[in-house]
């Protein structure tokens, strides 16, 4: 997998807010682990566990912004997967790591932000 190429492929999906494209990313069976996941359940959860249940939590995001844009700075990689280095729209920066399968699917995923 070529990781730049699938980092310029995340970000435009995101970027056209595009839900199935964004999901078609993932596994079915993705560990998912980001801080707003507690927000988003209202700390009944830190994570996610399959894709299906990434649906609605993207999807709400999308909702809540409209103007949702990822500017991507860096990417970093390794044999197994990479982390993105991206900005959104309000200035914010976040890095997500992301461990791939050998289909290109994105197994665990989590996310940092500044």
């Amino acid at each position: 997998m070529n990781a730049p190429d699938f980092a310029a492929r995340w970000i435009a999906d995101w970027n056209a807010h595009d839900l199935e494209a964004v999901l078609a990313h993932y596994a079915a069976d993705v560990d998912f682990r980001s801080p707003k996941v507690a927000r988003f359940t209202g700390g009944a959860k830190d994570r996610f566990a399959a894709r299906e249940d990434l649906r609605p939590y993207f999807s709400r995001a999308f909702d809540l912004r409209p103007d949702l844009r990822f500017d991507l700075a860096h990417v970093c990689t390794d044999g197994a997967g990479m982390a993105l280095v991206y900005a959104n729209e309000l200035g914010e920066t976040a890095v997500e790591t992301m461990d791939l399968n050998e289909a290109g699917e994105i197994v665990r995923a989590r996310v940092f932000y500044g």
